[in-house]
């Protein structure tokens, strides 16, 4: 499922392809998965694109936010002007809706096996929406005081399930909660009680440096993760995940935690 970075590099694309452009036509090509109040956002102007947690925020300037997740399988086609018949065609084929430009760009949510969603949401439902995840770990805010905070509100607990944990910390799933642990050679079955100083600064470091060096590689794509120009790159510097041997050369121990396939050197992660 995409991730803090993949999404990131989704709403940074949008922003640079249909920020203040104006919706002239919707339309909706699953009316089992797109609701009918996602018409409402015809005629608005695109006013803003941001990232929250692995949700991507369109604001509009009707006051209403498309908000999508892209779940396992979700993906954004974005279509200049005067766009082949055959071309359209295709971008269409696994589409749940299509939005129009005034400028006759186009913007198509797809999503094959429909993991994910997007909806219209008015302000009241952003905020109570936006309210459930905890805090972006690349944010200002985001200090490594504040980060032994929250993780020792939870220090009985598995150290990489609560750094996956939406409403601890926003944006870290499966991929990047194993890389940062690898580099900061920390086992992925130590529980938070157990960390020292040292060691929750590492994270602390780790986490930044690895969320913003896939960010500047547009993401890893390990399975169906495409972004509006393509793929991404990151996953060549993946260093577990997916792995047999880690970058020492020690083979890579797969195991079960907390319902997810977890990678992990026995040797280099203590």
């Amino acid at each position: 499922m995409p991730e803090l970075p993949e999404v990131e590099t989704i709403v940074r694309q949008l922003t640079l392809k249909v920020l203040q452009k104006k919706i002239t036509t919707v339309e909706i090509i699953d009316r089992n998965f797109v609701k009918q109040e996602m018409l409402k956002s015809k005629g608005a102007v695109v006013i803003d694109i941001f990232r929250r947690a692995k949700s991507i925020n369109i604001a509009l300037d009707n006051g209403y936010l498309i908000q999508a997740h892209l779940g396992m399988t979700g993906s954004f086609n974005y279509l200049p002007k005067s766009i082949s018949e055959e071309k359209l065609k295709k971008a269409l084929e696994y589409g749940l809706v299509k939005f129009t430009f005034n400028d006759g760009s186009i913007l198509i949510y797809n999503n094959i096996r429909k993991f994910g969603y997007i909806r219209l949401l008015d302000k009241h439902q952003l905020e109570k929406e936006l309210a459930k995840y905890g805090p972006e770990p690349l944010s200002e805010e985001f200090t490594f005081e504040k980060f032994k905070e929250i993780m020792y509100r939870k220090r009985k607990a598995n150290l990489k399930t609560t750094l996956m944990d939406q409403k601890i910390i926003s944006g870290i799933g499966n991929i990047y909660a194993q890389e940062i642990l690898y580099s900061a050679g920390i086992s992925v079955l130590k529980k938070i009680n157990t960390l020292t100083e040292k060691e929750m600064g590492l994270i602390y470091r780790k986490m930044r440096e690895i969320l913003l060096s896939a960010i500047n590689h547009g993401g890893s794509t390990v399975d169906n993760y495409s972004h509006l120009d393509g793929t991404g790159g990151y996953q060549k510097f993946l260093q577990v995940y997916g792995r047999e041997k880690c970058p020492q050369g020690h083979a890579v121990t797969k195991i079960a935690l907390g319902g997810r396939g977890t990678y992990y050197c026995e040797k280099c992660q203590k």
